[in-house]
């Protein structure tokens, strides 16, 4: 067998896996279309080409392995295939056709090998919470203008061009990360209007100057060289799960999902410092920003009402830990912010400033706190 004919499992919605013989060599149009209960798929080292809609409408694949053998991914090949999470196009493949990624609203990250040579219109249309591309080929084309949920872009160390227009409406983008030592050529418009004021431009060390000289100080008024050498962590205080740290390298941007105890939800998310908290999505995924040094991210749960639900009316009610304080946001004035260790016990009691409320968390000896307001319990780390 070389080749899965045109259609051959069209929405067979009981096919949870399958296996692809390493003889197939083509995986043709609709093959696997309509597949809603099929969780993931790997793809031998023989296929070369994915046809258009091979995988659409696989709205539970989560994951997909794309050998270095495939050489083209077709039009609308995972269009729909609203679980997936992230996707990486291996070194191999050259073109990338029209709508192939169309509405995958899970989508959250990108990697592009140094291949591609083609992306089709709107590939990656309606993928409304992909947050981070990382781009390898030489030339950059407008293939993600327009997508207004990217924050980060990593451009690896194959980028020669940067065409017009390439990141224009891009308007939640932040950062830019380069790795060239010789940077890329840019033209003109190439990002949003308000990036000059707004965004960060990553680039090794030692090598500001030339990227000056070279333009890139007219996109970006925020040019920051990366440490060379020295490792760099992402330290996670989760009041559900525990401190752990994450080795990172830098100039890349990482996806993390905090997972809540039963009958417990996220209530607040801080980055450094900064609430964070309305950047996860529906599955409590958080995407960081391009590290360029050690981070720290505290994750709160809470109990009673919503995610960050009314005390009393339709204030919403944040409790966030920054520093060596409990930071309590929007509770009515003179509403008590009770604080308690977890077997019960309570340490201090406060009354709501209304807008924002402070409190010194440097005499409490717990690790984890329980802060009461209203309502709601949420669970701190100190």
């Amino acid at each position: 067998m070389t080749s899965i004919g045109s259609s051959a499992f069209r929405d067979c919605s009981g096919l949870t896996s399958v296996t692809i013989p390493n003889s197939v060599t083509i995986i043709f149009d609709e093959t696997f279309s309509g597949c809603s209960a099929l969780t993931s798929i790997t793809i031998p080292e023989s296929v070369t080409d994915i046809a258009r809609y091979a995988f659409s409408g696989c709205t539970s694949l989560t994951s997909v392995t794309i050998p270095e053998s495939v050489t083209s991914i077709g039009n609308y090949a995972f269009s729909g295939c609203t679980s997936l999470t992230s996707f990486t196009i291996p070194e191999s493949v050259t073109c990338i056709g029209s709508y192939a990624f169309y509405n995958c609203i899970g989508l959250t990250s990108v990697v592009i090998g140094s291949s591609v040579t083609g992306i089709g219109n709107q590939a990656f249309y309606g993928c409304s919470g992909l947050t981070s591309i990382t781009i390898n080929c030489p030339n950059v084309h407008s293939w993600f203008s327009g997508l207004s949920s990217i924050q980060s872009v990593t451009l690896g160390e194959s980028v020669i061009s940067i065409d017009s227009k390439a990141f224009s409406g891009c308007g939640r983008l932040t950062s830019v990360t380069s790795f060239m030592v010789t940077p890329p050529i840019l033209s003109a418009d190439i990002f949003p209007s308000t990036f000059k004021t707004t965004g960060t431009l990553y680039i090794p060390a030692g090598m500001r100057s030339i990227y000056v000289e070279k333009g890139w100080s007219l996109y970006f008024a925020n040019i920051v060289e990366m440490e060379a050498g020295e490792p760099i962590w992402l330290s996670i205080k989760d009041a559900s799960n525990g401190f752990s740290e994450l080795k990172c390298k830098t100039g890349e941007c990482y996806t993390l999902r905090f997972r809540p105890e039963e009958n417990w939800h996220v209530h607040s998310v801080t980055f450094n410092g900064k609430d964070v908290t309305n950047e996860l999505t529906a599955d409590n995924t958080f995407t960081t920003p391009v590290m360029s040094k050690s981070a720290t991210i505290v994750v709160n749960y809470a109990q009673g009402g919503t995610a960050v639900k009314a005390v009393s009316g339709d204030t919403d009610v944040r409790v966030l830990k920054i520093d060596d304080e409990i930071v309590v946001k929007n509770a009515p004035a003179s509403t008590p912010i009770r604080i308690y260790s977890l077997n019960g016990t309570l340490l201090k009691t406060v009354q709501s400033a209304g807008n924002e409320t402070r409190i010194s968390t440097q005499n409490l000896q717990d690790y984890l706190l329980l802060v009461n307001v209203g309502k709601i319990s949420v669970k701190v780390v100190r």
